[in-house]
């Protein structure tokens, strides 16, 4: 199966090392993480590789902003045909960091 587009947490974490092998397939992938300049410093790293970032910022603790991120998931060009599910790992003590 050619990977075609793709959705990870990636700010750190697991995500963090999915995403730029992902990306060296030549694969597009949309990463959301409530950590700004983990997605920014991500996207600065990823620069040059295959496959093209994408990035957004859903708060998994409002239901809103989680359907607007998967409305621009399911907008986003290419077909979604993979999840890495990696969200909601413990961090700072809490899974919502609040």
């Amino acid at each position: 199966m050619k990977l075609q587009h793709l959705n990870a947490m990636a700010a750190d974490g697991p995500g963090r090392q999915f995403v730029p092998e992902l990306l060296q397939t030549g694969a597009p992938v949309l990463s959301g993480d409530n950590n700004v300049a983990g997605l920014r410093a991500l996207k600065s790293e990823t620069d040059g590789l295959p496959g093209r970032l994408h990035m957004g910022r859903p708060d998994v603790t409002d239901e809103e902003s989680v359907a607007r991120f998967v409305s621009e998931t399911a907008a986003a060009p290419g077909s979604l045909n993979a999840l890495v599910q990696c969200g909601g790992i413990f961090r700072d003590g809490f899974m919502s960091g609040k």
